[in-house]
């Protein structure tokens, strides 16, 4: 499910340096913790929701999520290589 008003947050925090990351390929890998259980279904959605839109609203080419990521940031660097 979508959050309209993280959507305008991204967007409007995205207008103050839209170069920031301009043509690169961004990859937000997300560790469990236990900070990570406190938070709600939602939140961790909305969380996940803005840094999606967050990274193409600066430019960005694309946006890979994956939870439990440094375990699979070596497949992300082969792909977008």
């Amino acid at each position: 499910m979508t959050n309209p008003r993280v959507r305008a947050l991204a967007d409007a925090l995205a207008l103050q340096n839209r170069t920031a990351v301009k043509n690169t390929i961004v990859y937000l890998g997300v560790l469990r913790s236990n900070d990570l259980k406190t938070l709600t279904a939602t939140r961790r959605s909305a969380v996940k929701q803005f840094w999606s839109e967050y990274f193409p609203a600066h430019g960005a080419k694309s946006v890979t999520y994956a939870t439990d990521g440094s375990g699979q940031l070596e497949s992300f660097i082969s792909r977008a290589g």
